[in-house]
């Protein structure tokens, strides 16, 4: 591989910042960038060492352009005329990285492929390696295709076809030029693999793998043992889904590809349709967070399941808390406590935790051992937004679960709900429905709000008698509003004979229990305005 071109990949890969280190030089052994120029080995050596690559590290940072090219100059002089290495080779290291950097187009290659980075020429003088002919076999090319581009007349791209030395004819000949040789090829499977000139494409890249492995090509031939196509071929090719996990999770976290949360949800979701847990959790996961994709909480909570389904001890926690909150499903406690108490058995420490929470306990309590006070208290919660989020259909549901039971409170609570129009319009026949039932159980409140509907003929037709009637069960049970009610009926005669001293008593009980408005009433009857009512003796009560 090209000096030049393995760089831009290191770059990619490992950044730029990879200039000032070291490493730098056994990562491009690793990625053959000096099979071609034995001798660039010594001289990118020089340029880490000498502190050159940290200069053009620190200046590339920097937006003046101008900036990164007098650093290049001065460490081409510097690798000339103080490093004394020859011209060639010194220009080849700083072009390669300007090339990298995206600062030039083109590079200009060394005339000599020897081993000696202080020799300019091929004449293989005082050299180790001589000229480019006696290193034709070191590198990974086959033996037509050494040599610089401007050498052999052929193209140094990787789309090219390079023609092959001594096999070509001349153009009268009739003979056809032979096709592109395995280093055409497997240049063409890097440029798809890194996203040279083309966005990333392993399967245009692993297809020129196997045309150049197939013609011999060694560098192709590792490629494709390397993990990430193993993993790619596995999971195209076998439809594994283990693999097309490994490789949605590889995209999405840009481990050792490029990120790219649409590969990601492609991969995944092939792995998905095939039952994989984890899989069908990243799904859940991508389409709660939006990320790559638009927000769907319901499609969230499907693939949620589905893992939870499995047994996958995150998606049971999350599909867990979906159902308790109704996030994306209907609100659903039994559900929600059921998949609590499986994350928790794996181990899950956010299920064990959740399960300790006095909410979770309560809920568990009403659900499981139906416990009437525990439902009441769910549905004030839910009413008044305590602990949970306010929710009146919520409170509805736990105060019905205990009014079943015979809980008087839960009845009147149920009726609250629908006269303060937290349900929408009033439903009469069930708001009396739970009013009758804990009126009939003795409550005074529901006794009291029973005798107001016969009375305003709101709910239910108007009836002073039955007002009457249960006004009186209230106030006898010692309800100071019930009393006030009373005393009223009987001042204005509504349901009963109109009866001032009945009246006078029923008012003296309420205004004894802080009524005021009794107060009033019954000074209106006792005081000197009052004899005209009741005559003499009004003085005298």
């Amino acid at each position: 591989m090209k000096l030049h071109e393995a760089l831009k990949k290191v770059f990619w890969q490992f950044g730029i910042a990879v200039l000032q280190e070291k490493r730098l030089v056994f990562i491009l052994a690793d990625f053959r960038a000096f099979d071609e120029y034995p001798a660039m080995r010594k001289v990118m050596e020089t340029v880490v060492s000498d502190g050159h690559g940290k200069r053009l590290y620190e200046r590339s940072l920097k937006p003046d352009a101008g900036d990164v090219m007098s650093c290049a100059e001065s460490v081409r002089k510097s690798l000339t005329l103080e490093r004394k290495f020859g011209g060639g080779y010194a220009s080849y290291a700083v072009d390669s990285i300007l090339y990298a950097l995206g600062r030039i187009d083109s590079v200009s290659e060394p005339t000599s492929h020897g081993f000696d980075p202080f020799e300019d020429t091929g004449s293989g003088d005082g050299g180790d390696g001589g000229d480019a002919g006696s290193q034709e076999s070191s590198g990974p090319e086959n033996s037509g295709t050494q040599g610089s581009s401007a050498e052999s007349g052929g193209s140094d791209s990787a789309g090219g076809a390079r023609a092959d030395s001594g096999a070509g004819t001349d153009s009268g000949s009739g003979e056809t030029k032979p096709g592109p040789d395995a280093q055409d090829l497997y240049m063409l499977g890097e440029m798809y693999y890194f996203g040279i000139g083309a966005r990333p494409d392993f399967a245009a890249a692993v297809k020129w793998y196997r045309e150049a492995a197939a013609k011999g090509h060694q560098g192709a031939e590792d490629r494709l043992k390397e993990r990430t196509l193993r993993i790619f071929c596995r999971a195209s090719e076998q439809c594994e889904a283990r693999s097309q996990l490994a490789l949605g999770w590889m995209y999405s976290h840009g481990k050792d590809v490029r990120q790219d949360y649409g590969e990601a949800f492609k991969w995944y979701s092939m792995a998905a349709e095939q039952g994989n847990a984890v899989a069908e959790y990243n799904l859940g996961y991508m389409y709660q967070n939006g990320n790559g994709i638009p927000q769907d909480i319901a499609k969230a909570a499907k693939w949620y399941e589905a893992a939870a389904e499995q047994g996958k001890a995150e998606a049971q926690f999350s599909i867990a808390s979906m159902y308790e909150s109704g996030y994306g499903v209907s609100r659903d406690t039994g559900r929600a406590l059921k998949w609590y108490r499986a994350s928790a058995a794996q181990g899950y420490k956010d299920a064990e935790d959740r399960l300790k929470d006095p909410v979770i306990q309560l809920f568990c309590r009403a659900t499981e051992e139906g416990d009437a006070m525990s439902q009441l208290s769910l549905g004030d919660m839910y009413s008044q937004g305590q602990g949970v989020g306010q929710d009146y259909e919520e409170a509805l549901l736990w105060y019905r679960m205990a009014a079943e039971q015979g809980n008087a409170a839960a009845m009147i609570n149920i009726v609250r709900l629908y006269a303060e129009g937290h349900l929408g319009p009033d439903d009469s026949g069930e708001a009396v429905k739970w009013c009758r039932k804990a009126a009939e159980q003795g409550n005074s409140a529901a006794e009291l709000r029973l005798g107001r509907m016969y009375e305003e003929g709101r709910l239910l037709p108007q009836d002073f008698r039955e007002a009457v009637k249960w006004y009186r069960l209230a106030a006898e049970q010692g309800g100071t509003p019930a009393r006030f009610a009373l005393g009223r009926m009987y001042e204005e005669g509504h349901g009963v004979k109109q009866d001032y001293e009945e009246a006078v008593k029923w008012y003296k009980l309420a205004a004894e229990h802080g009524d005021g408005a009794a107060k009033e009433r019954l000074d209106s009857l006792t005081g000197f305005k009052g004899w005209k009512k009741r005559g003499f003796r009004a003085f005298f009560s």
